[in-house]
Parts: C-alpha cells; structure tokens; sequence
C-alpha cells in the first residue's frame, strides 16, 4: 500500500474517484477525491479535469521523489567521507607516522655506526631529513582533517575542551554545558563532526558579535541529536543577513537530512539550535 503523502478537506464517504499519477508512463501515485455531496457522482466535465490535473501532479509528484531520493544518496555520501576520513586518519596516525618516524631513528643509527665522514655520511643525513619531512607532513595532513579533537576524544570531551579554552578569553560570557541522554558510542562520525561544528561556529559568533553575559550549550540524544546554543546578548534582530559561517552550519546540518534554526532567544539573546534525526545514529 502506498505513503499518503497530502490530504486536503475531509471525506464525506462515497463514491470516491481515483485518477492515477504517471510521469511519462509510470505510476507515480494515485489521487483520489471525494464526492463534493455524499452520494453525487462526478460529471464527465469533472472528470476530464481530475485527468488534466492528474498529469501536473504526476509530474511534481516524480521532482518529489527524485529529490527525497537525492537527499537519501547525500546523507550516505556525507556519511561515507567521514568514515573514510576516520579510517585514514587511524592508518596514518597509528601506521604510517610511526614508521616513518621509526625509518629516521634507524638511520640516525646507521650513521653513526657507520663512523664514515664521506660521502656516504652526508648521503644517510640527506635520506633522514627526507623520512623526517614525509613524517612532519604526514602530521600536518593529520591535524588538518578536522575536527581532530572529536576524533581523539570524543564530541562530549571537545566540546568541553573547546568551552574551557573559550572562558579564558577576555571579555568571554560565563559558560555552561549541558548534555543528556546520549553518548559518543552512538553517533555516527559525520554527525559528531557535524555537531561539533555546529558549536564552534556558534560559540565564535557569541564571541565576536554577542557582547554577551552567559552561553549555554546543551547537546541532547534520544530520537536524535540536538544542539542548542544559547546566549544573552544583544540578540540578531528580526532581520539579519547570514555570513559564511551560518551559511556552513546550515549546510553541514542539511546535509545529514537535519534541520537548523538562527532566531531570537526567547527573553532575549540569540538561539542558534540544530537537530540530526536518528538515522544517523550508529
């Protein structure tokens, strides 16, 4: 049986009409539409007009589809990278930069065991500073696949870490921190990333515009994710235009099929609150 996906008006029983919805021969769907009068039969007029109509319908019925099928292959695209960075952050971190590192060591040995002041001496010393250049870029690629703090402790422990350097800011509002019902084990990498993200930016922004007192951060699981991030400060106004950062945070948020808001904070203040569904929960 198929998803009811609008209704309009209450039914008044029968007879009902079915009209399909193709979109260049395939069923789509299927409108059906109630008598205007209990008992009354559409007119033949009415009908070739639920006919007509049924093609436009049909037709935005498919974009529909396409695009709630896009968003499904988006958020496993979004998913997938993450997973990939994590994965590939683990080998050079735990692999290739300790062999590397192990490689210059060894050659350090060599070299002086070796107990040669020619040629081949300066050739050894040109080789490790080689190894040792692979392996101090190997730790810049590793610092630059952010958020490293949530791949090394956790999205609960970078928040935290990342408030507690903020609070020693000058002129930085007094911070609180609060989270329930979820746990680091289950969120997927993508929406950790995502979420932690989220807050930097929002954090930032109290920073730089708020002139704010307090900021609260709240993070809470259950049917998914929340991220809210408020302050008391002298609020956006009805009407703001959105800077790069907010355009990334509701991007980042959109792509793993969430939802975000920038608004007033109710009692004054900025609220800035973001929601990641369940589904990308581990």
């Amino acid at each position: 049986m198929g998803e009811e996906v609008a209704r309009v008006g209450t039914p008044l029983g029968g007879p009902e009409v079915e009209v399909p919805l193709e979109w260049r021969g395939e069923l789509v769907g299927t409108l059906t539409v109630g008598p205007r009068v209990p008992g009354e039969p559409y007119a033949r007029a009415d009908l070739a007009l639920l006919t007509e109509l049924a093609h436009g319908i049909g037709s935005a019925l498919h974009a529909v589809r396409l695009a709630s099928e896009l968003r499904v292959v988006q958020e496993r695209a979004v998913h997938a990278r993450a997973d990939e960075r994590r994965c590939l952050r683990h080998d050079l971190h735990d692999g290739l930069g300790p062999l590397l590192s192990g490689i210059g060591l060894a050659l350090d040995g060599v070299r002086r065991d070796a107990g040669v002041d020619g040629q081949l001496a300066a050739d050894l010393q040109v080789i490790s500073g080689q190894v040792r250049s692979a392996a101090t870029a190997v730790r810049r690629i590793i610092d630059a696949m952010q958020p490293a703090a949530v791949a090394d402790l956790g999205l609960l422990r970078a928040v935290a870490e990342h408030l507690d350097r903020c609070a020693t800011l000058r002129g930085a509002p007094s911070f609180r921190y609060v989270h329930q019902g979820m746990a680091d084990a289950d969120l997927a990498p993508a929406v950790a990333e995502a979420a932690y993200l989220v807050v930097l930016e929002a954090v930032a922004n109290v920073l730089r515009h708020a002139h704010a007192t307090t900021c609260t951060v709240s993070l809470t699981g259950g049917e998914g994710l929340g991220v809210r991030v408020d302050d008391d400060g002298c609020g956006i106004g009805e009407r703001y235009v959105a800077g790069v950062g907010t355009g990334s945070m509701r991007r980042r948020v959109r792509e793993l099929g969430g939802q975000f808001e920038l608004g007033p904070r109710p009692g004054g203040g900025t609220r800035v609150a973001a929601f990641f569904p369940a589904g990308g929960r581990r």
